[in-house]
């Protein structure tokens, strides 16, 4: 195995591109021929594995969890890796979701995953929007849950804390080691392509003060809705020439476009054209894949244990 190949696959829990590359463009396309359709439907498979095994997993039953496990790393790091890269990351894996399961070890907390992506963020001298906080890694949960819905387990609001919250569901506050993996993957996966994630936690923070204020005014938005109107508005911020449209205006035509895009999972899974900002990740992600491997390996071990993942 060469230099570069050793560094993609010691890093591919937690920095990959391959999975996204192929996943992210065509979820945008609303009208497919069946030759796209076939593509997309290749691409979607390892989320499908994910959601079927974890449906099979009662309990501590190591078997259900081993194929588990051998799902949410196909997801990471797809099928031509060598197993002994990945093997020793699966082990660790399946003890501690054994453990977890067992009641031995408490859930990760959300918090943990900002640690991991703050610390990547700093070790790899990333801009400060590559960083993220809680609200955001709750946020890509609920989606992924949308998704995934035994493997990221829905709990049911009141009718009052929907409309509070501009959701139908939420999810526990904890993960299980497999999830944590799993959504830091994806959020890193996001941080690298969607434009919606990268931004600063004060940009977001003064986003959604824009958004809840159209709740103020009377505006009755949609999960759905409040995202196309928070990703209009990042768009606009990163897109300068595009024409700049109020939060009111954008409301306005997010309710007017209705239920063509039902899932509310959508502005998570959308890639547009390159911005700044997406430039400069891109060059992110490429020192990474230029590090010696002795510090992809530190890098990777230092990850797992900010995450709560013990060796």
């Amino acid at each position: 195995m060469n230099k570069g190949l050793v560094i993609i696959s010691i890093l591919v829990l937690f920095v990959l591109v391959s999975l996204t590359m192929g996943l992210v463009p065509r979820w945008l396309v609303r009208a497919q021929t069946k030759k796209d359709k076939d593509a997309s439907a290749k691409r979607v498979q390892p989320y499908a594995e994910v959601e079927e095994k974890a449906s099979a997993v009662q309990g501590p039953d190591e078997g259900a969890i081993r194929q588990l496990a051998d799902a949410v790393l196909t997801t990471v790091a797809g099928n031509n890796l060598a197993s002994v890269v990945v093997g020793p990351y699966e082990e660790r894996l399946v003890r501690a979701e054994i453990n977890y399961r067992r009641g031995l070890r408490v859930g990760i907390p959300e918090s943990n995953i900002v640690r991991v992506l703050d610390a990547l963020a700093r070790e790899l001298n990333a801009p400060e929007y590559a960083k993220t906080d809680e609200e955001e890694v709750r946020e890509t949960r609920l989606a992924i849950a949308y998704m995934l819905p035994h493997f990221i387990l829905p709990q049911s609001l009141t009718a009052e804390e929907q409309s509070s919250r501009g959701v139908s569901f939420t999810v526990s506050p904890t993960m299980s080691p497999l999830e944590a993996v799993f959504v830091t993957h994806f959020l890193i996966m996001q941080k690298e392509i969607n434009e919606s994630f990268q931004i600063t936690r004060a940009e977001r923070a003064e986003i959604k003060m824009r958004i809840n204020k159209l709740q103020e005014a009377g505006f009755q938005l949609t999960s759905r809705q409040r995202g196309e109107v928070m990703r209009a508005l990042i768009s606009q911020n990163l897109h300068h020439e595009k024409p700049e449209l109020s939060a009111e205006e954008l409301a306005v035509r997010a309710q007017r476009e209705g239920e063509a895009m039902k899932n509310p999972a959508t502005p998570y899974l959308l890639a547009s054209i390159a911005s700044t900002r997406y430039n400069e990740m891109q060059d992110v992600f490429r020192r990474a894949y230029t590090m010696k491997v002795s510090d992809a390996v530190a890098l990777t071990n230092r990850s797992l244990e900010l995450l709560g993942i013990e060796n």
